[in-house]
């Protein structure tokens, strides 16, 4: 299937060679993954190569294995929904707005797809919702005791350190929320007794049970373990996240797609090229090339990535939802800014956009191809985006005295979605028989 479905199950097989993701061998036919074992990028490959090896002594199929790992995506998956609902409900958005929100995220026909494929994109999107979670629990926790609550620290550090291996995609989510908190401890600091808060995190990590301790502490050690990936590679490699090119020869990285691609591309660049300006290619490439890759359809490597366009009701509909969202969120602006979470919403979102706009467009300049431009990678901030497009789009309405109409107004968004292809619609409307295996 489409994603680097491939790609990841390749890098299961190798994980599954050894009991320990450090020290594996490289192999010049490993180039085929690109950095392949020296990818920080691995954790979830490592966690899945431990069914497969199971399921490779019980001597089931490759057809089963896939079809089961596949599952497992998307347990993670569906798991993240309930996740996020969790989230927008102790955001104090409401349930029904939560609902909704959890509605609409999953009629883009782009998650329901993603989430049947073995990737590392559908466990990332479930720990980029706990790390929200936690991160607002720790507000309420703070502001409600002026203390900086030890449980959801730790809980929260616990998490990065597993969540960072996942995929380095992660990591300025992570510090947006970071910055985050660091910006309420520095808005609230002349309420901080900062004298008090060493004794008062001593007394509260004392007063935990020792099995907690003790769970905690190895959490830590094994979050740890499997972060250090980044530092190994800076100390071998010199780079944190190195390219194929740096672990193999070059010849050996043609094996690799999106290494051969970029090479053959560069090489090939026509001298009268001139890149768009980087607000020309955010607004007339990135932007509509996203929404495009949002709802799409689009088959594997064995039929060439055979695409079809969006349907076009339904691409229109979500355009135009969004449209009125934005348009809302600004008319509320200052409401919006009232809410800590949509602060942070719009924070993290802001960072993370940027870094992912400005390296894509650094690959645009150097191929002169927008390439590498995929939909899945907004996912993990949907959710709260979405919710705080609707929000302010309530509060819209109400302040024009129509937000007694909502309820019909949301029952025929949802129905006029549906009915134009929404979710997996989209894929069983422009699927081609040979898509499938």
């Amino acid at each position: 299937m489409a994603f680097d479905e491939d790609f990841h199950m390749g890098l299961i097989k190798i994980y599954a060679s050894s009991w320990l993701p450090y020290g594996i061998e490289h192999t010049r036919d490993m180039a085929t993954y690109g950095a392949a074992t020296a990818d920080a990028s691995y954790l979830w490959h490592y966690i899945l190569s431990f069914p497969y090896r199971l399921m490779g002594l019980l001597g089931w199929n490759e057809r089963v294995v896939v079809t089961v790992l596949r599952i497992v995506n998307v347990a993670t998956a569906v798991a993240s929904l309930f996740v996020y609902r969790k989230v927008l409900i102790e955001a104090r958005m409401g349930k029904a707005t939560s609902n909704f929100t959890i509605a609409l995220f999953t009629l883009i026909p782009i998650l329901p797809i993603l989430a049947g494929q073995v990737n590392y994109d559908n466990p990332l999107l479930l720990l980029i919702g706990l790390t929200f979670l936690l991160a607002l629990r720790w507000y309420k926790d703070f502001k409600e005791t002026g203390n900086i609550p030890i449980k959801q620290t730790y809980l929260l550090i616990i998490v990065v350190l597993f969540a960072s291996p996942i995929k380095y995609t992660y990591l300025p989510i992570a510090a947006g929320v970071a910055m985050w908190l660091v910006a309420i401890l520095i808005i609230n600091r002349k309420k901080i007794a900062w004298h008090k808060q060493w004794r008062h995190l001593t007394k509260q990590t004392k007063s935990l049970p020792a099995q907690i301790k003790l769970l905690g502490i190895i959490l830590f050690l094994l979050g740890s373990f499997f972060s250090a990936h980044y530092a190994t590679n800076y100390f071998t490699y010199g780079s944190l996240t190195p390219s194929c090119d740096e672990v193999f020869d070059d010849q050996a990285c043609l094996n690799y797609g999106p290494w051969n691609r970029n090479r053959y591309l560069s090489q090939h660049l026509s001298p009268d090229f001139h890149p768009v300006s980087f607000r020309e290619y955010l607004v007339g490439i990135w932007i509509p090339d996203m929404a495009e890759r949002l709802t799409f359809a689009v088959a594997g490597p064995t039929n060439d990535y055979d695409t079809k366009e969006p349907l076009p009701n339904l691409l229109g509909s979500l355009a135009i939802l969004c449209g009125i969202g934005c348009v809302g969120a600004l008319v509320m602006i200052r409401r919006v800014l009232r809410n800590p979470f949509m602060i942070l919403t719009l924070f993290t979102s802001v960072l993370y956009l940027a870094l992912l706009s400005f390296r894509l467009y650094g690959s645009y300049k150097l191929t002169g191809e927008p390439v590498a431009i995929n939909g899945r990678y907004l996912l993990p901030l949907l959710p709260p985006i979405i919710a705080t497009l609707i929000c302010a789009t309530v509060w819209l309405t109400t302040k024009l005295h129509i937000h007694k109409y909502l309820p019909v107004i949301a029952s025929a968004i949802l129905a006029t979605l549906i009915f134009s292809g929404g979710g997996i619609l989209t894929y069983i409307i422009l699927a081609e028989p040979q898509w499938y295996w």
